[in-house]
């Protein structure tokens, strides 16, 4: 007798009819992606309690009602709230962490990253839903899964539950015309209030005695404006009684980079202390080093490793200090941060034509003063087009030959049309290779490729802005973003297509 084959109308197909190389794509895409989700978040809340110099365990040491401290302005020193030990400890310190307080201590961007991205997170999980309770049986329910096999709209694996297993003149498109409506609606309708939240967030920002709020940068000063009290009477004249001091910036390399080691000192000694504090590290005793550029050379005696870096810490305050108060006899950069009155004057100053010519006296709005981009904030005004010009050029580059490089690496996800090229016909034997390799080779090579190569234009961008002259850090940021932004819109959504 013959032996009983399924119906290849029949919708109960075996599994490994279910199971065909665009299935196995989506699975080799999808499963490792969990892991390594699993994994980093495992190797993430391992590390952190252990390595307080990158995650800053420091904030944990204390609560945040031992935290009384002020800032230079006598105004509280807002402390997040302490994180626990767990896995998701990080994640329900975050959450517990309102708006308000996140403004006073990270700035009014974290907060609004924060807001789009569980905006982004809301959308998602209605489409999804969406997806799932409409489209996924509208399309499941088809027809084109129970023509025969030879038939060019048959489809099997996940194109079942997509529109490929809808027949061409079908009403069930209406369905995912209608579902497109309801999300475009929630779309906008989030985006307009998150706009809203912005601009009222923006609004009562900008309303507080933000330092930023009273301080204009100065930059491209004549040549003969070579210390703070010249650009005093400068601005005192245009101002008259508004100015209330001024900063000149000079060549002060040596004490950023004595800044670095100071910062160096204070994370040796916390995380030190931190591993001395804790059981396992109490047993063994005070750490100890040999302080010398080898540090196994045995000629040399072993320290308390606390002691020395409180030691160093304490050397390179008392330098810095002393490097501060003989600040005047530094080189000029010709560039001065000047502090008025009023934010009405200080909106004035930046925004109003002064100085005797155009090309000197370039004035903004300064940045937070951790943000200062101290490097490129005495960079010649000439010197600025030829850097902006220069990321401008390897953007216009990397659009440009950057849709051959995603062709090249998208011809990967469909190996059938590669090898039906004259060009590629040696990939024929490729075809003939196990289900599971194939959907492994078209399924998560194209994506693990594109990730590798979509991060060297950000590098190199990144690279390419910090070169740039923007005095503020937060300028530098936004530069980068729009940079990566246009790069993204071409890279995502122009070349696929």
């Amino acid at each position: 007798p013959q032996p009983s084959l399924p119906d290849p109308r029949s919708s109960t197909r075996p599994l490994h009819i279910m199971v065909d190389k665009s299935t196995l794509a989506f699975i080799w895409a999808l499963v490792p992606g969990i892991v390594i989700l699993f994994v980093v978040l495992a190797l993430f809340s391992y590390l952190r309690p252990r390595r307080p110099i990158i995650f800053d365990f420091r904030r944990t040491l204390t609560t945040r009602d031992d935290i009384d401290a002020l800032d230079c302005n006598g105004q509280h020193i807002v402390t997040p709230p302490p994180v626990g030990d767990g896995w998701f400890g990080a994640f329900k310190a975050a959450l517990a962490y309102s708006d308000d307080e996140m403004v006073e201590s990270h700035g009014l961007d974290m907060v609004m990253y924060l807001r789009m991205q569980k905006v982004m997170f809301g959308v998602f999980s209605v489409a999804t839903l969406l997806t799932a309770a409409v489209l996924y049986p509208v399309y499941a329910t088809a027809g084109n899964k129970d023509l025969p096999k030879d038939d060019a709209s048959y489809v099997a694996g996940l194109d079942i539950i997509s529109m490929a297993n809808v027949p061409t003149e079908s009403a069930r498109y209406w369905a995912t015309a209608v579902v497109d409506v309801i999300l475009t609606a929630i779309v906008i309708s989030a985006m307009a209030k998150l706009y809203a939240e912005f601009a009222s967030r923006r609004i009562a920002y900008r309303k507080k005695n933000w330092p930023t709020s009273y301080a204009v940068v100065c930059m491209d000063l004549p040549a003969n404006y070579t210390n703070s009290k010249s650009v005093y009477d400068y601005f005192d004249g245009v101002f008259p009684g508004e100015v209330l001091d001024v900063n000149y910036v000079q060549d002060g390399t040596e004490i950023l980079n004595m800044k670095k080691l100071y910062w160096k000192a204070v994370s040796k000694r916390e995380g030190l202390e931190y591993k001395f504090s804790t059981p396992k590290g109490a047993a063994k005793g005070r750490p100890e080093h040999r302080p010398a550029a080898c540090g196994a050379c045995r000629g040399v005696e072993k320290v308390d490793s606390i002691e020395y870096w409180q030691g160093e810490q304490d050397r390179l305050t008392e330098e810095i200090r002393n490097a501060q108060e003989a600040s005047e006899s530094l080189a000029p950069r010709f560039c001065a941060v000047v502090i008025f009155a009023s934010k009405a004057a200080a909106t004035t100053a930046a925004q109003l034509q002064i100085g005797p010519a155009t090309t000197l006296f370039f004035r903004d709005l300064a940045g937070e003063p951790n943000a200062v981009n101290w490097p490129r904030i005495s960079m010649k005004a000439s010197m600025a087009p030829v850097f902006s010009a220069i990321s401008w050029g390897m953007m216009f580059f990397f659009i440009v030959f950057w849709g051959g490089v995603v062709a090249a690496v998208m011809g990967l996800a469909n190996l059938q049309s590669l090898a039906d090229t004259s060009a590629f016909s040696w990939l024929s034997p490729v075809l003939d290779w196990p289900d599971a390799i194939v959907g492994l080779i078209e399924g998560l090579l194209p994506v693990v490729v594109l990730i590798v190569l979509n991060m060297l234009p950000v590098i190199i961008m990144s690279i390419l802005v910090g070169r740039e002259r923007w005095h503020s850090l937060n300028l530098t940021e936004a530069q980068f973003q729009t940079y990566i932004y246009i790069f993204s819109l071409f890279a995502t959504f122009v070349y696929p297509v």
